[in-house]
Order: C-alpha cells, then structure tokens, then sequence
C-alpha cells in the first residue's frame, strides 16, 4: 500500500471551496507554497488537505514516521488555520519530516527505477495485480452479457469442467479455450494456487462490506469487528476445512460459526454471500426443452413438484 502511495503521489485539489471555521478561517491553496526569504517559492509537496476532516496532512511523516510525534500534522492532521504558518513553517524545519521527507524521496525514486530492495517481490507484485486486472475485466463482461440477454447464471452445481455448472462457469471455460490469461487463472485454480491475503487488504474488504451494507445511519456489519472476527476465525477452524481431500464450503463454513456462536458479524456476512446468488434460473432451465409443461400444469403441483426436488435426501428415506 505505501509503495502505491508513494508511486501515484498525494493528489490535490485547488478548486475548492474551503469551509469555514467559527472564526470565519480557512485553509487556503496558498499554504501548499513555502516563500523563501529570497523571494523563490517551492512547492510543498508534502502537504495534503482532507475535504472529509477539513484538515492537513503531513504525507511523508503520515507514512514513514517512525516514533511518537508531537507534531499533529504526522498523527491527526491539524485545522488550526490561524496558526498553520507557523505550524508548517516549524514542522518542515523540524530534524523528524526531513528524515520522513528523504525516505519518501529515495523510495520513489527507487521505485521509478526499479532498484528497491525487494526488486523481485515488487515485480511478482505487479504481474499479479495486472493479472487479477485483466481477470476481472473477462468477468465482468461475461456477467454484463448473461445479465443483458437474461440468461441464468448457475447450474445444478458450481464446480468447474463438470456437467451442469451453469451458463456463467460454462462461458468462462469456454474463453479459457483460446485466452492465456483465463488458461492460466484456471490453472492457478486447479493448481490451489490462491492469492494471499494480508491483513491490510482484508481489513479493507471488511470495510468494504460494511459500506456496501450501510444504508444511511443503519449499518448490517462492522467492518472492524469482522475483521477481528476472521482473523480469530482462521485460527479455529480444523485443518481438514481447507487443508483436507475436500475442503470446507462456504455453507459449511457458516455453520461453523454459528455452532461457536461468537462470530456474529462473519455469520451474517456469510448469510448474505449465500443469499444474493438465489435465483430461479434452474427451475426455469428445467421447463425450458419441455414447453407443454407450462401450459398443462397448475402451478400448485409445480410447487410440490419443486419441494420434492429441493428435500429429495428426505423423502428417498420415506416408506410409502
């Protein structure tokens, strides 16, 4: 994440309408600009404003500080706009941001040139997300296509290169035919080569999430408690659940939690995965070679058609 940071550098907006404060003050474009007693200006590169916090930011502290501060520009940000002059004018000459300023520096630079440390890492990192990229590009074309024609999504399972996976899994093999880049994502996926997660992007997925499911003041999760709850959830889960011949499913999963009851956020994370992909597509696809059927059957006897197919287990163990 720092390496992207620094890469792309702080973005900044000038045409902004600054809110005002009690004392009618406001931040102002000019404090990017660092005047010198000769008359020279220099750009502040550093110096980052946040619409959400109506404060400033050190960029470089922010990132590579590596002890306390006493400075609220490196921790909170500060939107003591009375005082900002001298706060920037102190902070900047301070030993603390010039040694922060020359790490960013020397790590842009590295990495504009390829030369850092983990030069190999950095390289595996960028194919990877270049890969994941044109990955989800395929996807969502796929989805866009099957949503515009109304074709349905799933089959009778969710495996792939078996029969009756469904249109989605069914299109997506296809293009694996002829395009390396989903060949070799399948191949990573038959091979279990899953992507590592770090805590840092699973805590943004969790956020994430809890921003998909606010709906003004409501909230369904707390992403931050169901960060927490993974990470606890990762370590006390067996190891048959994702080392073993078959590995957990997710509704396997979920049951997991709900017999620990102590993973409410994660359960119910769990109950909207498994309920947003419901459709009818499998009924639908069911009636779709025999169209004397929609015509001739009532649709009370179509329901208890459907329910002996749904609790089929059950009623094979019935002796009538």
């Amino acid at each position: 994440m720092k390496d992207e940071l620094v890469t792309k550098w702080p973005f900044r907006e000038t045409n902004i309408d600054y809110p005002k404060d009690k004392a009618g003050r406001h931040f102002s474009s000019e404090f990017y600009v660092r005047k010198l007693r000769n008359g020279d200006s220099i750009d502040r590169k550093w110096l980052v404003y946040s619409k959400e916090l109506d404060k400033v930011f050190c960029f470089c502290c922010k990132l590579f500080k590596t002890a306390i501060s006493k400075s609220q520009l490196s921790n909170v940000g500060t939107n003591d706009w009375k005082h900002l002059s001298v706060a920037l004018k102190k902070h900047e000459n301070s030993s603390e941001h010039m040694v922060n300023f020359r790490t960013w520096s020397e790590l842009r630079i590295r990495l504009s040139t390829n030369q850092t440390i983990d030069k190999d890492l950095q390289e595996l990192i960028k194919r990877d997300t270049e890969h994941w990229k044109e990955v989800l590009i395929r996807i969502i074309v796929v989805v866009k296509c099957l949503a515009e024609y109304d074709v349905p999504f799933r089959g009778t399972n969710e495996k792939l290169y078996t029969k009756s996976n469904g249109n989605f899994l069914g299109i997506i093999q296809m293009i694996a035919e002829f395009d390396p880049i989903m060949k070799e994502h399948f191949r990573r996926i038959l091979d279990k080569e899953t992507p590592y997660l770090d805590d840092d992007n699973l805590k943004e997925c969790c956020l994430n999430l809890e921003s998909a499911l606010t709906s003004g003041e409501d909230c369904d999760i707390d992403g931050n408690d169901l960060f927490m709850e993974l990470q606890i959830l990762q370590v006390m889960l067996p190891n048959g659940a994702y080392n073993g011949e078959r590995p957990w499913s997710s509704i396997e999963i979920m049951e997991f939690t709900k017999k620990m009851d102590m993973f409410p956020n994660s359960l119910l994370a769990y109950k909207i995965l498994l309920t947003i992909p419901v459709t009818v597509a499998s009924a639908e696809r069911s009636f779709s070679k025999k169209s004397y059927l929609r015509s001739t059957m009532s649709q009370e006897r179509l329901n208890g058609l459907a329910i002996l197919s749904i609790e089929s287990s059950f009623f094979g163990k019935c002796r009538l």
